[in-house]
């Protein structure tokens, strides 16, 4: 949900989000979401939108809660829902992977919440059909804090946690957590429609 730095205007991914998964969401769990481009240029939005979080909602004791979306568009993610992060960035300059990156910064974050409060409380991953028009073919959500330490405990099991380089975009590393086997240890939420071949 990002443009270049922050966001001025509902880019493909947060129209997709608006329609497609935000009322979804918000009737599951008896919240009222406000994507963080309702805040336009604030210094509050541009802090959660650094951190990762593109939207927020307010918990039962009435606390502020961050939560994250990833929009996939790429057909090749339509059939394994995922939960993902950018793993590592390839670093011209030294011709090496920089692995200071989202999950490091988010892995971070979850062990020591009280020095990180701006944190996704939710992380929620979709797959969309189409840009801009908010048709979900699925999307998912869990506890941040469960996914990342979920991937530090299994790194190094490859049916567990995997990590990609991507064949298209920057140069980059993700790690990847099949829902499907999170699911078996950890609460999912189901947003959207599941696959035929994913059962839960």
């Amino acid at each position: 949900m990002k443009t270049h730095g922050f966001v001025e205007r509902y880019t493909h991914s947060a129209q997709d989000f608006v329609k497609g998964v935000q009322p979804v969401l918000e009737r599951q769990l008896s919240i009222s979401v406000h994507p963080i481009e309702e805040l336009k240029l604030s210094e509050l939005a541009r802090k959660l939108d650094q951190n990762g979080i593109d939207a927020f909602y307010y918990d039962t004791q009435g606390h502020i809660r961050g939560l994250a979306s990833r929009m996939n568009y790429s057909q090749r993610v339509s059939k394994e829902p995922s939960f993902t992060f950018r793993y590592a960035l390839y670093d011209r300059k030294t011709k090496s992977w920089d692995t200071n990156r989202e999950f490091q910064r988010k892995l971070l974050a979850a062990n020591a919440p009280q020095e990180f409060i701006l944190f996704p409380k939710l992380h929620v991953e979709s797959f969309c059909t189409r840009r801009g028009e908010g048709v979900i073919g699925w999307s998912f959500a869990a506890e941040t804090k469960d996914i990342v330490n979920y991937i530090q405990t299994y790194i190094g099991d490859t049916s567990r946690v995997r990590i990609f380089t991507p064949s298209i975009g920057e140069r980059r590393q993700v790690v990847s957590v099949p829902i499907e086997v999170f699911a078996k240890e950890h609460r999912v939420i189901e947003v959207a429609a599941v696959p035929p071949t994913l059962s839960m």
